[in-house]
């Protein structure tokens, strides 16, 4: 997932802040995976360009309906705390990158990803559980079955040994 994010986010940095409608091919390009024709249209983002003194140059919000231009100062802030690199703030995994004319921000909502990524591990939690669970209980039915012979054994043992000592 971490992965897809970072190669989604590079498309992006790479097109000047926006998603190309076919991925690029060839020399120097790897397969922009999870590359399909709906990306572009599924993908939420934003992307915030300013130059070294944190001025805002410009900034497009086309592609997210959650955060506005009226945001842009607190991820602004964000951006020039963090400097050049990729980066977290809630579910909107960022990345900055030093252009020839400023930096370009561009923070990507993960909130989905990290919402299936939740369940998955709540259910594979609670399958994991279950089956500790059953294995545990089968343990115990089968060693019960198991030991009883070697009981019932040792019992008859002793009452041979009580009744040969009686006579």
């Amino acid at each position: 997932m971490n992965s897809n994010q970072k190669r989604l986010l590079n498309m992006i940095s790479e097109n000047k802040g926006v998603i190309p409608k076919e991925p690029k091919h060839g020399p120097g390009h790897q397969n922009e995976a999870p590359f399909d024709r709906e990306t572009p249209f599924s993908t939420r983002y934003f992307t915030i360009t300013y130059d070294a003194d944190g001025t805002v140059l410009q900034s497009d919000f086309s592609c997210i309906a959650a955060v506005t231009a009226l945001d842009t100062e607190e991820y602004l802030a964000i951006a020039l705390r963090h400097g050049v690199g990729y980066g977290w703030d809630g579910a909107y995994k960022y990345q900055v990158t030093d252009t020839d004319n400023g930096f370009l921000a561009v923070f990507l909502d993960c909130k989905k990803e990290i919402t299936a990524a939740g369940k998955t591990a709540a259910v594979s939690l609670g399958a994991m559980a279950g089956c500790v669970a059953l294995v545990s209980g089968l343990v115990v039915l089968f060693s019960r079955r198991a030991i009883d012979p070697v009981v019932k054994a040792s019992q008859r043992q002793k009452q041979f040994i009580t009744d040969a000592s009686h006579e």
